[in-house]
């Protein structure tokens, strides 16, 4: 399984609300343009940060130590990861995440800003794998297309998200 994914947040409402978004989810430490998953989905206090050893996770509790709850309440393993990424813009931003989407998150998102349509578009770094895009309005998907892997369509989706062409990656589409 790859272990990254490109994540594109777009915004579309306006701008004065663009702006509240951005600021509301930025990563304090990087600025507008990253994206904090604990600004929408808070980790409690009480989880054991610490190594996860089989003993630590024994005495603490699987569902107590930050692996699993990471899992469980934001859908990867991982705050967001990386800074602001060249391709972000006023309205979109690009960020990485561990094995998944985080379209749990993406969800709570929309419902904290019910106003705004939230575009939330992914792909694996498994070219043409785990491509998907998902319009989200207040909490309802208003919008979703998830193509097959390895579909030319996935591919298609890949290049799109990544802001790539095929000859990047050496990809020619059979016109047939």
């Amino acid at each position: 399984m790859s272990d990254k994914i490109t994540n594109r947040l777009c915004f579309l409402g306006e701008e004065k609300e663009i702006k509240e978004i951005l600021e509301f989810i930025k990563n304090d430490e990087i600025g507008v343009g990253s994206i904090d998953f604990n600004k929408i989905i808070s980790m409690p206090s009480w989880i054991y940060k610490g190594s996860l050893s089989k003993n630590e996770c024994k005495k603490h509790r699987d569902e107590n130590c930050w692996l699993e709850w990471c899992m469980k309440n934001w859908g990867t393993k991982w705050n967001a990861i990386g800074g602001i990424d060249k391709r972000s813009t006023d309205d979109t931003i690009y960020f990485f995440t561990a094995w998944s989407n985080v379209t749990q998150i993406i969800i709570k998102l929309s419902l904290i800003f019910p106003t705004v349509e939230i575009e939330y578009s992914y792909c694996n770094e498994e070219f043409g794998t785990g491509v998907g895009m998902i319009k989200f309005r207040n909490t309802r998907i208003i919008e979703e297309y998830i193509p097959n892997d390895y579909s030319k369509e996935a591919y298609e989706g890949s290049l799109e998200i990544e802001k790539s062409k095929p000859e990047d990656y050496n990809i020619i589409f059979d016109e047939n």
